[in-house]
């Protein structure tokens, strides 16, 4: 019989839980909103698209948050998933980041700023504490 697991989690990792739990529920929002919103005319303008596109974006945005949520959870538990799904997703907002600035010159700001986060994210959840909290689970 396996004894039970004394490693707590570290801090990093339930900070990277909030804020993707953060993330997933301002996601949902937002699609709840685009999906409230689909009729605006000047949601139209700006979009350049149709009532159902907008409809069907909403719909994207609240899975997603839903599924945030859900690797938000995971990571509290200690999932390896989790933590492999959000160290995937920190490298392509590396990746995405060095390419805009690289292409896009004028996002200077917001651009080192995604790569800072993701650079701090992926620092927490590898730190020796996340290390063993994982190993654990």
């Amino acid at each position: 019989m396996a004894l039970p697991s004394t490693t707590r989690r570290p801090f990093g990792v339930t900070l990277i839980a909030v804020l993707t739990w953060i993330s997933g529920a301002l996601g949902i929002l937002g699609g709840v909103v685009l999906i409230l919103a689909r009729e605006d005319a000047g949601l139209h303008r700006e979009l350049q698209v149709s009532s159902s596109t907008i409809v069907a974006i909403g719909v994207v945005y609240i899975v997603v948050g839903l599924i945030t949520i859900l690797v938000a959870g995971g990571l509290l538990r200690g999932s390896g998933f989790a933590r492999g799904l959000v160290t995937l997703l920190m490298i392509l907002q590396l990746l995405g980041g060095f390419y805009a600035l690289l292409k896009l010159p004028g996002n200077v700001g917001s651009e080192w700023a995604s790569i800072i986060v993701a650079v701090i994210v992926l620092l927490l959840l590898f730190s020796p504490q996340a290390n063993a909290f994982f190993r654990r689970r």
